[in-house]
């Protein structure tokens, strides 16, 4: 699981790799897709873990959805009734034209149908693969090979958040934790002793 720092102090500086934009009525299933995405090893940025009291709403969530690198879309009924969300979309929509790059990532899930405005873009289908979805949606910011994810779950076949995990590590992703000890081990490696002595140093 990836350790975030979620601190006042730490606010300004960090770089969340994913903005949650949602309906607060969509909130329990943000909720759990957040605390997977951690497990995940990707740092989401959820509303409820972040909003501190006295914080300005428009000010504090505008600034997260422009220090983050995407912004993830949950798409539903819900989200298409909201005047909140869909200002966060419009918001989405002006920084990918101004940066020239993909940002929007639509995560389609209640029981809505998909959507005018996304049908020319690929999104990822939580309403009934949930586990599937995640492993993408995952890949995506670990920039792994899709081709080797999908590879991997056509054999893994992920349908909890275990299997979810075991696919990310076998198509290449390696958790935090993991290489900072990789990296440990390497720094307390002890080397042989040259068995060539120094050469003499000679006065000329």
């Amino acid at each position: 699981m990836r350790k975030v720092d979620r601190s006042p102090e730490a606010r300004f500086r960090r770089k969340p790799h994913l903005f949650l934009s949602h309906s607060s009525k969509d909130k329990s299933f943000v909720r759990k897709l957040a605390n997977d995405l951690i497990s995940c090893g990707v740092d989401a940025w959820f509303d409820e873990w972040e909003l501190q009291v006295g914080d300005s709403l428009h000010e504090t969530l505008a600034q997260a959805m422009e220090q983050s690198r995407y912004v993830a879309v949950a798409i539903s009924e819900n989200f298409l009734e909201s005047d909140w969300a869909n200002s966060e979309l419009r918001q989405a929509f002006a920084r990918e034209k101004r940066e020239k790059r993909t940002i929007i990532l639509p995560l389609l899930c209640g029981t809505s149908e998909v959507p005018a405005f996304i049908e020319e873009r690929v999104y990822l289908d939580f309403r009934k693969q949930y586990y599937p979805a995640l492993v993408r949606l995952s890949g995506k910011i670990h920039e792994l090979s899709r081709a080797r994810l999908e590879d991997v779950m056509a054999h893994v076949r992920p349908n909890s958040l275990a299997k979810s995990l075991d696919a990310l590590r076998y198509s290449g992703y390696e958790s935090e934790s993991k290489r900072l000890r990789r990296f440990r081990a390497a720094a307390s490696t002890t080397f042989p002793t040259p068995s060539v002595s120094p050469r003499r140093c000679v006065t000329r």
